[in-house]
């Protein structure tokens, strides 16, 4: 968080300031900032989804003529995001069949429809949602059913943990803030 005492450094600094929502309070006291101090001792590094960073920036002209650089990191793709998930299933020592990784992806895709896709976020939160429903639909045979599972089977995706989740969102409003 900025603050008054910001103004009393003794070395070159480094300002990182991640957006999501900013008050205008900050903002001004960040142009105050910049005005301030000599150049070559600070630099600011604002993090954010290119739609927020413009309608901040936007919001305060002041502060949109003093940024010099924009540095645009593409969205991972397919096969990126694939190698995110299966790095997680070998983490979570889960076997990760391909029918589930096809389903994954196809998920994936469906996710990116939405607000705030966020690359390797959205991959950790599918596949923590995969596990739990993966341990969701384990319980409930064993509860329902008396069915014994083996450890490998427990800790296995199955394409159905997938396309509950693809079912789950599918019919949402393509504007909803989703994990």
């Amino acid at each position: 968080m900025l603050s008054s005492n910001m103004y009393n450094y003794t070395r070159p600094t480094i300002i990182i300031i991640t957006i999501t929502i900013i008050g205008s309070e900050v903002l001004e006291m960040l142009v105050k900032f910049m005005d301030n101090v000599p150049t070559t001792d600070f630099v600011v590094v604002l993090a954010g989804y290119r739609n927020l960073m413009t309608k901040m920036l936007n919001a305060n002209l002041n502060l949109m003529s003093r940024m010099g650089n924009w540095i645009d990191f593409p969205d991972y793709d397919d096969a990126e995001l694939l190698q995110i998930s299966e790095l997680l299933a070998g983490n979570y020592q889960y076997n990760y069949p391909q029918e589930a990784k096809d389903e994954f992806v196809k998920f994936m895709n469906l996710r990116k429809e939405f607000p705030y896709f966020s690359n390797a976020r959205t991959v950790r939160n599918a596949m923590e949602r995969a596990r739990r429903i993966s341990a969701t639909r384990v319980l409930k045979d064993a509860l329902d059913n008396g069915a014994k599972y083996t450890m490998e089977e427990i800790q296995s995706f199955r394409t159905e943990d997938f396309t509950l989740m693809i079912d789950e969102i599918a019919p949402m409003d393509r504007g909803t803030m989703l994990p």
